[in-house]
């Protein structure tokens, strides 16, 4: 019996790898398999772990599912004097940080987070960080220091929740931390999205007014989600570089790969929420915030998708000299 060198040669991935499931067709039972992975039964092999890997698609399906029940609400709620507003809060809250979380966890190629853990995270770990978020009223006449307050205060909450996890179940590679941060941050931006739609359109009376108005707002807080989501996306991958699988340390806080991370975050958070008296500009910056944002995490997911090329490559390493030594 020998093990077949060539496949170490086979085993890469690349961020092309992360789409090319999409436009494909896929089975039920393809789906099935794949809400059953995570588990220790399931879990495969470092060596193995490429190879059994199913190219991200089911995110796509729900997002379209979660967009089309969005639309329908609406109309229902726009036709019908918010007879389904309740409906059109939650599916339009949850279509694009849903979808999203999903993806992140297709993407984590270790396939050792299981579907529960990350919408465990999702909601759980959102409406915490909700909740912490909304305990201190930040109250600055100055409108532009009163966003760079806020976005301190908001990243390192973020990045406290993220720590925690991340402490606690102690991954090792990139895919993991994003992952998990991922979650988090998804399901924060969906209670945020949620709220600021209700206050964005109320009368003096706090009823919600259904209007022209609803279709801006959630224009801009979809924007506003992506990009939020993006950020704990970003912290928890640089937290799960510095610690390694390792215990938490404070130094570690101030080591160059997590920090350059969490400062981006934090100046994109800033300037992406600052005033601006032209809507069109208003509209310009904040798809370029989201698109940087999204080009950071897109350079950590091939930093994850290099890591665990490296590890699937040194695991097939070890078992071939483990097994050259058996057959000399």
């Amino acid at each position: 019996m020998s093990i077949n060198s060539g496949s170490i040669a086979r085993n890469s991935l690349h961020i092309i790898d992360l789409f090319s499931g999409i436009f494909k067709k896929h089975t039920k039972a393809e789906r099935e398999q794949l809400f059953i992975c995570g588990t220790e039964k399931t879990t495969p092999s470092e060596r193995s772990m490429i190879a059994e890997w199913p190219r991200p698609w089911l995110h796509s399906r729900v997002f379209v599912v979660l967009a089309l029940l969005s639309l329908v609400s609406f109309l229902i709620t726009y036709y019908f004097n918010a007879f389904d507003l309740p409906a059109f809060f939650f599916f339009s809250g949850v279509t694009v940080p849903f979808a999203l979380m999903l993806f992140f966890w297709e993407c984590n190629v270790p396939r050792n987070i299981s579907i529960f853990t990350s919408v465990s995270l999702f909601f759980v770990g959102g409406i915490i960080l909700f909740f912490l978020s909304i305990l201190i009223r930040i109250n600055i006449e100055n409108a532009y220091i009163r966003c760079i307050v806020e976005a301190l205060y908001q990243e390192v909450l973020q990045t406290a929740v993220i720590l925690f996890c991340i402490a606690h179940r102690k991954p090792k590679l990139i895919l993991n931390g994003i992952c998990i941060g991922g979650a988090i941050s998804c399901g924060f931006a969906c209670f945020l999205f949620m709220v600021n739609l209700y206050y964005n359109n109320c009368n003096d009376n706090m009823v919600f007014v259904v209007g022209p108005g609803v279709l801006e707002s959630l224009y801009q807080l979809t924007l506003m989600s992506a990009a939020r989501l993006f950020w704990g996306v970003m912290e928890g991958a640089g937290l799960t570089k510095v610690m390694n699988g390792a215990g938490f340390e404070p130094k570690k806080l101030l080591d160059i790969r997590f920090l350059w991370l969490f400062c981006a975050a934090f100046v994109i958070h800033s300037v992406f929420f600052m005033p601006y008296s032209n809507m069109s500009i208003l509209h310009i910056m904040l798809w370029v915030y989201v698109i940087i944002s999204f080009a950071i995490v897109l350079l950590q997911l091939s930093d994850g998708l290099k890591q665990v090329v490296q590890v699937s490559n040194a695991a097939w390493e070890a078992d071939a000299a483990q097994m050259a030594e058996l057959e000399a």
